[in-house]
């Protein structure tokens, strides 16, 4: 009884002291889903997400769903760089207003299942970035190789 009391006290103070250090920040969490043909994964087994701002790298603080939005500065564009497995998946020029919407990075193989085929045949993966605004419709980057 007394370990699960300590238990809920450390989480508690945690969590009230990662949204007072995201309230200075200016920052908030950014709520991500992983897919591979078109099932859910989990976001942090074999995943990482940087940015990069020209020659600067930029890693945030992961979360089991996501991660805390870093401060760009002024930048209003972000190459957001996913690696999975090893294998590095590539959005350039990342409009900042993406940034407060939720995210789905998914991963398609051939035969192609999802609703990101293309007509390029030569294609092996499709890997794609879907922005889900709360209100509205939402767009996504499709890259093939």
């Amino acid at each position: 009884m007394k370990n699960t009391t300590l238990t809920i006290c450390f989480l508690l103070i945690f969590s009230l002291s990662l949204c007072s250090f995201n309230q200075k920040q200016n920052r908030f969490h950014l709520s991500v889903t992983f897919e591979i043909e078109n099932k859910n994964e989990c976001f942090s087994k074999d995943l990482t997400v940087y940015f990069q701002i020209g020659n600067e790298k930029i890693i945030p603080f992961l979360f089991l769903n996501g991660f805390v939005v870093p401060d760009f500065k002024n930048s209003k564009l972000i190459d957001v760089v996913f690696i999975y497995k090893g294998k590095k998946y590539l959005f350039s020029e990342v409009p900042i207003s993406a940034f407060d919407q939720n995210w789905i990075f998914g991963i398609d193989n051939k035969p192609f299942k999802s609703t990101t085929k293309k007509n390029n045949k030569k294609a092996k993966e499709i890997f794609y970035l879907k922005f889900n605004p709360k209100d509205g419709d939402g767009t996504q980057i499709i890259i093939s190789r």
